[in-house]
């Protein structure tokens, strides 16, 4: 039957029943309650793109930002949703004083908690680095100028260099991805990279790529053991402790 659960997840779900029919309450849904989010994330896994209605205005959420962070800048000029072949660029970033070209594949997503949540982010990442990137980059190399003069920006350019991202909301991916060209970054890390470069395309991607924003263990963050307890009963959980 549609929605049925064999199981429960403890981190999701923090009512949950053993195969005697004892049920138990999470720890968690005290000491790390996101009702809004758990509920969010139970009717994305349970009925997918039915619940799933308001993906277009994510996206035009998440376009806006971006506009907003790129026209801070007056030598940037920004594109969105401009059909290629075999695809569609999500957005894309020029600066007119180089004529460098940044291409962003958009990926909105719920924050992963558990290891299938991430396990899914990190399937839908690789997809956009495996399958999605290359062909923005073959719609440049083979005809970049028509892709900036007819769709894009509006005129003729010719591009001098050229980046692409994968660009989410919040996570980058657990790190298990299938290595890339490309680099994964979020909205956060584009935003602090322009900034540093004073709207510097060419100089920010340079940065991207490099991995400069990606935090780094034993100086932004370290691995922990956490431990969560309930009468007698102590989990001990690995966890990321921020620095």
């Amino acid at each position: 039957m549609k929605g049925k659960q064999r199981s429960s997840k403890p981190l999701l779900q923090p009512i949950f029943q053993l195969s005697d029919g004892t049920r138990f309450i999470s720890p968690r849904v005290i000491l790390y309650h996101q009702l809004g989010r758990n509920i969010i994330t139970i009717l994305n896994r349970i009925y997918g793109d039915e619940a799933n209605q308001d993906a277009d205005s994510k996206e035009t959420i998440f376009i806006k930002g971006l506009i907003d962070i790129t026209s801070q800048y007056p030598n940037l000029s920004a594109c969105h949703d401009v059909p290629v072949d075999g695809t569609n660029v999500d957005f894309g970033i020029l600066d007119t004083n180089d004529n460098t070209l940044a291409l962003f594949e958009l990926k909105w997503f719920v924050e992963p908690v558990t290891s299938v949540e991430i396990q899914n982010k990190d399937a839908e990442i690789s997809k956009g680095l495996h399958e999605q990137l290359p062909k923005y980059e073959n719609a440049i190399k083979e005809n970049g100028s028509k892709f900036t003069l007819k769709k894009a920006f509006g005129k003729e350019i010719e591009i001098n260099e050229s980046f692409y991202f994968v660009l989410t909301r919040l996570t980058i991916g657990s790190g298990l991805i299938k290595p890339s060209p490309y680099k994964t970054i979020n909205i956060r890390m584009l935003k602090k990279a322009l900034f540093d470069t004073n709207g510097n395309l060419n100089e920010a991607c340079r940065k991207l790529y490099d991995g400069f924003y990606y935090p780094k263990i034993n100086e932004d963050f370290s691995l922990e053991k956490a431990e969560f307890k309930m009468g007698n009963i102590t989990v001990i959980a690995d966890s990321i402790k921020k620095l």
